[in-house]
């Protein structure tokens, strides 16, 4: 009979966590059972896929809800069992006995008892009956962990390799084997598994790289010891390779264990571009090619070699590089092929400081294309655009994803608004680029070239972001293609105006519709919109063809830009989606004026060069429209009604408070419901004139002037002087 009281107290709920992935096992949390077999020297028994292989951190609770940590101190290379060490003189509560270990009473037909933990909460017992003692284990997965219960298999390279063959049949051992119906007689070498199961790993921008254990060796018919991308990371899954990888090249040097690919990577520097050669086992015959693109910044620790220390349960962790690889310092150098050679922020080299290296004349390129030698069916607009235009392809590492980013890899066109010998400027929707931890990439349809950029600009208010780029690493023959668009933000689109709506396919093939504008100044109503006002067409293009809007000789008008937003099925779910709609260039050429001229805000270090920044003066107010048939019935007067009506006759709307920012300057001041007729005089009906009035009150110096606004509250006019607040274009710049 089974003594409930000794056995109980001796079995343990295990919480563990394993904190990387590592061989078989993937970073994940979990429960189990384990049995205290060792009580002296505190040892606990349970499987090994719960001590786990790699790194893991665990407790053990006893049944009187003692907690204690334990540490793994041995996992089997082949059977599934492990132990864990706890000090007992932590257990200060319970009393308890060891379970022995009795294998030679194992036998068919014993009676048993199965004792465990039930959802991890109470002791279970059941009873039973041993049937078999010769039963294969189970097979549990083809690229995980099996048990090979007592039938060894061999590995390419291992001892028996080429010496046995699948259907010898054994004799005996120390004797002879038959094959073909002759005797043979081989002498093997018995291995240490534990020799071929690695205890070390490479973390490297996230994943995890390490020698091919014997187990995934077994799964993938794999020598032991190759290059084996346990979790591709950040750097790695960026450029398309997948777990479970065999890295075989790197830079055009093969590496044929973890020492090697340590030693090419030690060569390369931060942002350097090399190909990279893998395998994978679910198509081990064919070799995968991709571009690697070594991290450019520093959103992970620099690569660092992790070794388990069996006798203490803990990974000792050191820097896998020396200490004069490029890649261990926080410079970006510019090397050969088209490696990045930027310092966006700080930067050890010498740094020219520029207050207006160029006039704002130099924005724009001027107009006047020969298009008689032009043929084929694309517009004009299309054929003049075309050099423009850039593809933009953004990743966001997993460490960064802030402000509610829910997704790592974007694409989008975007426009070339600036163009120099010394910097190049991109604007795009922030769909595409939403936040300044992000890494970008540029291929221009101009040319066949793909350059890394850098956020240098986010609108606090309008959905649009600029991208530096360096003109440098083109080669002075592409430069002569590349050339920035010709912005043309007077005179504003108007209602029934043509446009021509020019962007880029997946081939980098530009693609221009004709369309007409049906709103120049629609409300977006989207809780994501960070534009109030945008530009609708009479035509849908689809939610992912974004570009620029233009006139008829490629004048940019308005920026086509992406929109995020969530559609709600039912109560408590939604889908996200976008939309896309036109973003004035009027903003954009404000922004890209006080950047050429000098602006006030803080400086920045834009391809060595330091360069000041704008600043964005914002009233930190949500606004809803109103039509004045409605605000009539709230009282306001006639007078006011028909001055709203004269100022935009189409809309006739007026502008209503609907929330201040917490802790903005407007807060204590605007009330829910104020009716906002003018500001400094001058009368308001939309966002854009809001807009004006806060871009106006830049030529003070003065951060601290205040609007003059006039409002309508509570049947009463009335004059309330507001607080603008200053934002940068930096965004969210800690985590």
């Amino acid at each position: 009979m089974l003594n409930k009281c000794k056995v109980v107290p001796a079995v343990v709920v295990l919480r563990t966590t394993a904190t990387r992935a590592f061989d078989t096992q993937s970073a994940t949390s979990g429960h189990a059972t384990g049995f205290v077999v060792d009580k002296r020297r505190g040892i606990i028994l349970t499987n090994r896929h719960v001590v786990k292989p790699g790194p893991v951190t665990a407790e053990a609770m006893f049944v009187n809800r003692e907690e204690i940590p334990v540490y793994p101190i041995y996992r089997d290379p082949v059977h599934d069992f492990g132990f864990f060490r706890y000090d007992p003189a932590a257990v200060k509560f319970l009393s308890y006995e060891e379970i022995p270990l009795a294998p030679e009473a194992a036998s068919v037909g014993l009676e048993i008892r199965v004792v465990g933990n039930d959802s991890r909460e109470k002791i279970s017992i059941l009873a039973g009956t041993l049937a078999r003692l010769d039963r294969d284990a189970p097979h549990y997965k083809k690229d995980g962990y099996n048990d090979c219960n007592t039938f060894y298999i061999q590995v390419p390279g291992g001892p028996a390799y080429d010496h046995l063959e699948p259907g010898d049949v054994l004799v005996r051992m120390n004797g002879e084997f038959a094959r073909g119906g002759t005797s043979l007689t081989v002498q093997l070498v018995v291995e240490d598994l534990h020799s071929i199961t690695p205890n070390y790993f490479l973390e490297v921008s996230g994943g995890v790289i390490h020698p091919l254990s014997y187990q995934q060796a077994r799964n993938f018919r794999f020598p032991c010891g190759l290059v084996y991308v346990s979790k591709p990371g950040y750097m790695l899954h960026k450029a398309g390779v997948q777990q479970h990888a065999i890295i075989k090249r790197l830079a055009n040097e093969d590496v044929s264990n973890l020492e090697d690919f340590i030693n090419v990577l030690s060569k390369l520097s931060r942002g350097a571009r090399v190909p990279l050669e893998y395998i994978n086992y679910k198509d081990r015959h064919r070799t995968e090619s991709v571009i690697v693109t070594v991290d450019r910044h520093e959103w992970y620790a620099s690569p660092q070699i992790y070794t388990r220390d069996d006798n203490s349960g803990i990974w000792i962790r050191k820097p896998a590089l020396p200490s004069d690889s490029q890649l261990t310092s926080s410079a970006i150098i510019q090397v050969a092929n088209g490696v990045a050679g930027m310092n966006i922020s700080s930067s050890e080299h010498v740094i020219a400081e520029v207050e207006d290296s160029t006039s704002p004349g130099d924005i724009v390129v001027s107009n006047d294309h020969d298009t008689s030698s032009d043929s084929g069916n694309a517009s004009v607009a299309e054929r003049v655009i075309e050099p423009t235009l850039v593809m933009l392809t953004v990743s966001v590492p997993s460490s960064c994803m802030v402000d509610g980013v829910n997704r790592q890899y974007f694409t989008g066109t975007g426009v070339i608004i600036y163009h120099s010998e010394e910097m190049g400027l991109v604007a795009v929707d922030k769909n595409t680029v939403a936040i300044s931890a992000s890494d970008v990439m540029l291929s221009f349809a101009a040319l066949p070239i793909e350059i890394p950029g850098e956020v240098v600009f986010l609108h606090p208010v309008h959905n649009y972001a600029l991208i530096a780029y360096d003109p440098s690493v083109i080669e002075p023959a592409g430069n002569s293609l590349v050339r920035a668009a010709e912005l043309l933000p007077e005179p504003a689109l108007h209602r029934g105006e043509s446009v021509y709506l020019v962007g880029l396919s997946k081939s980098l093939q530009a693609k221009s519709r004709k369309s007409v504008v049906t709103n120049p100044s629609a409300t977006l109503k989207i809780s994501s919109a960070d534009s109030p006002e945008v530009i609708e067409l009479n035509t849908h293009f689809g939610s992912n063809f974004t570009g620029v809007l233009t006139d008829e000789h490629g004048r940019v008008k308005a920026l086509w830009g992406s929109f995020p937003t969530q559609i709600k099925y039912g109560e408590n779910s939604s889908k996200g989606r976008q939309l896309v709609r036109g973003i004035p260039i009027h903003s954009i050429s404000q922004v890209l004026n006080e950047i050429i001229s000098g602006a006030k805000g803080p400086s920045l270090v834009i391809n060595g060069i330091k360069r000041r920044m704008p600043l964005v003066r914002v009233l930190e107010v949500e606004f809803c429209s109103t039509l004045l048939s409605k605000a009539r019935s709230f009282g306001l007067t006639t007078n006011w009604i028909q001055a709203l009506v004269k100022k935009d006759p189409v809309r006739r709307q007026v502008l209503r408070v609907k929330g201040c920012l917490a802790g903005s300057k407007a807060e204590n001041l605007l009330k829910q419901g104020d009716m906002v007729l003018a500001i400094n005089k001058k009368i308001v009906t939309c966002f854009n004139d809001i807009e004006d009035a806060c871009h106006a009150m830049d030529v003070y110096d003065d951060m601290d002037a205040k609007l003059e606004l006039t409002i309508f509250r509570q049947g009463h006019e009335m004059q309330v002087k507001v607080g603008t607040d200053v934002r940068d274009g930096n965004g969210t710049t800690h985590v």
